[in-house]
């Protein structure tokens, strides 16, 4: 039995690199990389509040003592659809925002010495650390759901049946602290700009 969870915990690695690298080459194909101005075009709209009503364990522990299993996958796996989306959304806006954030540091970091600003360029390295935990964060997310709707949320299953609030944290990644960070550093990067700029990125989040 470790074995097959080794060999299972690979094969996830070995998909969230192949879509890790899909996903980049995509964005690097645009002429031009985006920048810090082009994200309210490229985003894609999420609702953080509603996320985490879909993961709330209050459902899981009201609804399963009260159905049968059958139903209680049949909810299990609407709601893991609804997840699915959301994770979908994060990660491509993990990933848009990582590349805003990498190229911004990379011009910085090329600035002669004397013209170089430092505030700025730790603003860039903690979006760019904060972005790529939250885009690890949603593709784990997406594979575990993956594993879940083709193996746990069948009445045949030996396995129980997922349960959504362990979607909150993956590994030492906690959703609400994360993408916290995250928002942070969105703002901060929007503070360079003015404060109007930052406000309108703070709707985007």
């Amino acid at each position: 039995m470790p074995q097959v969870y080794v060999l299972f915990w690979l094969f996830l690695i070995m998909i969230m690199m192949a879509g890790l690298n899909i996903a980049m080459g995509r964005l690097a194909s645009v002429t031009a990389p985006p920048d810090i101005t082009d994200l309210p075009d490229l985003y894609r709209h999420i609702n953080p509040e509603r996320f985490l009503e879909l993961l709330d364990s209050l459902m899981d522990d009201a609804s399963q003592p009260v159905l049968s299993r059958d139903q209680f996958c049949i909810m299990q796996r609407k709601r893991l659809l609804k997840v699915r989306e959301y994770l979908q959304r994060l990660n491509h806006n993990a990933i848009l925002v990582f590349q805003i954030a990498w190229e911004a540091k990379l011009r910085e970091e090329n600035q002669p010495a004397e013209q170089r600003n430092p505030r700025n360029l730790q603003c860039f390295q903690e979006l760019v650390y904060a972005s790529f935990d939250l885009g690890w964060y949603a593709r784990a997310g997406l594979l575990r759901i993956k594993f879940w709707l083709l193996v746990r949320t069948h009445p045949w299953s030996p396995l129980p049946p997922p349960r959504l609030a362990d979607l909150k944290k993956i590994k030492k990644f906690d959703f609400v602290s994360g993408y916290s960070r995250y928002k942070e550093a969105v703002g901060n990067y929007g503070l360079i700009y003015s404060r109007e700029f930052r406000e309108a990125l703070m709707l985007l989040l």
